[in-house]
């Protein structure tokens, strides 16, 4: 199981993806990004999937 202070909000994956916060929720309601659901409309996120959501994407030339 992954610890809760190990995952990143909304708003940090948004500053390393160099985008709006507004552009991850879409993203992550796409299903290109997956999160955790931890109550409400809160969402955590895990770096790895970030790493690899940026690494897939890198290859298309698309990453943020």
């Amino acid at each position: 199981m992954i610890a809760l202070n190990t995952l990143w909000t909304t708003s940090q994956v948004a500053e390393r993806l160099n985008c709006s916060t507004t552009t991850v929720n879409r993203r992550r309601k796409a299903g290109l990004i997956k999160a955790f659901d931890i109550g409400g409309s809160t969402f955590r996120f895990d770096p790895k999937e970030i790493d690899r959501y940026l690494n897939a994407n890198a290859q298309k030339g698309d990453a943020a």
